[in-house]
């Protein structure tokens, strides 16, 4: 593995077109590791296409998480955070997903994200630090979430969503640093996870997100869905 991948400094900027090629090398990645751990029905014919991906970039809503070997290189850069030591196992939330998680023996505790500066300027791709995530976080209502069926949204309140979350085979806690990252720019959270992401399912209680029910997606299979909110003091 390239030795940036291994970097634990991380900062998270809006993609850019020049991104694509990788951001959809990482989703193939993403869906191989579902198909080989058991979780073979949720990312099915080739989700998320390429027209998905370049969607979520024109509207502004694909984010991706950036290496760098060196702590005071990535410091420099604008809307920046980083955490300190491996946390959970990539992983994958409802059009969430990532790749090979740790033992749960072997996982310490996930370290919140350290939000270093909030400018919304941001470096352009730079192949020297490597992708190491790729997410997308967008402003409900989300029209998928209007019916839910055996629970229910705990309130009404404005939310955002995040979807289809992958990260590079040998990166280890971008799920739970990319949802830090997330709630630290909007307090209310909801995702959606497919029954058989066990180790997603494992993360979002980890990490105090709240069971609401199930929702279904645009091909009418099921989700579970959650939500957390954070209150700032």
């Amino acid at each position: 593995m390239n030795a940036a991948l291994k970097s634990q400094v991380c900062f998270i900027r809006p993609a850019v077109p020049a991104d694509i090629p990788r951001v959809m090398e990482i989703y193939a990645e993403a869906r191989e590791f579902m198909r080989r751990n058991g979780n073979p029905g949720q990312w099915i014919d080739g989700y998320p296409q390429e027209e998905v991906v370049r969607r979520d970039l024109a509207d502004g809503h694909l984010f991706v998480g950036i290496g760098s070997d060196e702590v005071g290189e990535a410091h420099r850069h604008q809307g920046e955070a980083r955490f300190d030591r491996p946390a959970e196992g990539i992983l994958g939330a409802g059009d969430l997903v990532s790749g090979h998680p740790a033992s749960s023996q072997s996982r310490p505790a996930i370290p919140q994200a350290s939000v270093l500066a909030s400018s919304s300027a941001a470096p352009a791709s730079n192949p020297v630090q490597p992708i190491l995530g790729v997410f997308c976080h967008r402003p409900g209502p989300e029209s998928n979430y209007a019916r839910i069926e055996d629970g229910t949204w705990p309130d009404d309140k404005p939310y955002y969503v995040l979807h289809r979350i992958a990260s590079a085979p040998g990166v280890h806690g971008f799920a739970a640093f990319a949802m830090d990252w997330c709630l630290q720019r909007h307090p209310v959270l909801r995702v959606d996870t497919h029954q058989d992401n066990r180790p997603m399912l494992h993360l979002l209680s980890k990490l105090g997100f709240v069971r609401c029910g199930i929702i279904h997606v645009e091909n009418g299979t099921p989700r579970i869905a959650f939500q957390k909110e954070v209150f700032k003091v």
